[in-house]
C-alpha cells in the first residue's frame, strides 16, 4: 500500500549503536502522522517534501492486521 505523505520534520536519532530517523508530517485525508524508523528506510533531505510511504499490510499472532513501513520514496509517481 502506498500513501503520498508531507514530511513536516525529520530527527536523526541514535539508540544503542543504531541509526533511526523521526519523521512528523501530514497525510491527506488521514491527518498527523509520527513515526520512527530505520535510516536506512529514509532518504536524506526529505523535510518539507512530498513523499511517498510504502507499507507493507500484515496480520499478527492474534489475527489483528498491522502497518509495517517498508520505505520512503521521494517519486510521488509509485504506483501500488
Amino acid at each position: 500500500m502506498n500513501v503520498i505523505a508531507k514530511v513536516l520534520m525529520s530527527k536523526k536519532l541514535e539508540f544503542d549503536g543504531k541509526k533511526f530517523v523521526k519523521i512528523q508530517g501530514f497525510i491527506n485525508d488521514i491527518g498527523i502522522f509520527q513515526k520512527t524508523v530505520r535510516e536506512e528506510l529514509v532518504p536524506d533531505n526529505i523535510e518539507g517534501k512530498e513523499v511517498c510511504m510504502m507499507f507493507g499490510i500484515g496480520i499478527d499472532s492474534k489475527l489483528n492486521p498491522y502497518l509495517n513501513l517498508k520505505g520512503i520514496s521521494l517519486d510521488t509517481s509509485i504506483e501500488e
